[in-house]
């Protein structure tokens, strides 16, 4: 999957189980509505109109407990994606941490051989060149160590 499919999957999880949502909701009125109905006296009962009514109830509470396992799948999917989310932001956030972490040594370093102010060797010619050496090998060391501990 490329990015717009999982995020295209992840709207149409979400709508979906918003739909559910609503039908759950109806689900439940029903229920009560053909419960309501079966209590009711004035409404001519007759064997034929009961078993109609007790097979209706029997449908709804089925529907009413599907309803609740697809919501519950849908709820371990959603899980599932934000987890995959959740792991691909940490990934990437690692990745930079360790640039961060690699960079700053020389940027303290040239930002010290940086100031107007004196510092060791600042007559020495080759200071540039020492200076430019320490911050690459401040560089370096760190990532091939860290890419060593990531095998």
């Amino acid at each position: 999957f490329n990015k717009n499919a999982n995020n295209e999957s992840l709207t149409k999880l979400l709508n979906l189980e918003k739909s559910l949502i609503y039908f759950k909701t109806g689900l439940k009125s029903n229920e009560v509505v053909m419960n309501k109905f079966k209590r009711y006296k004035f409404v001519q009962k007759d064997e034929i109109n009961d078993d109609l009514l007790d097979e209706a109830l029997i449908e709804n509470s089925q529907a009413i407990e599907l309803s609740n396992i697809y919501s519950k799948v849908l709820d371990d999917m959603k899980n599932y994606f934000f987890s995959i989310i959740s792991n691909n932001l940490n990934k990437r956030v690692t990745g930079l941490t360790i640039i961060t972490a690699a960079l700053t040594i020389p940027m303290v370093l040239t930002g010290f051989y940086g100031m107007n102010i004196r510092t060791p060797f600042q007559n020495n010619p080759q200071t540039y060149i020492f200076v430019l050496g320490v911050s690459i090998l401040s560089i370096l060391i760190p990532l091939i160590v860290i890419m060593r501990d990531k095998k």
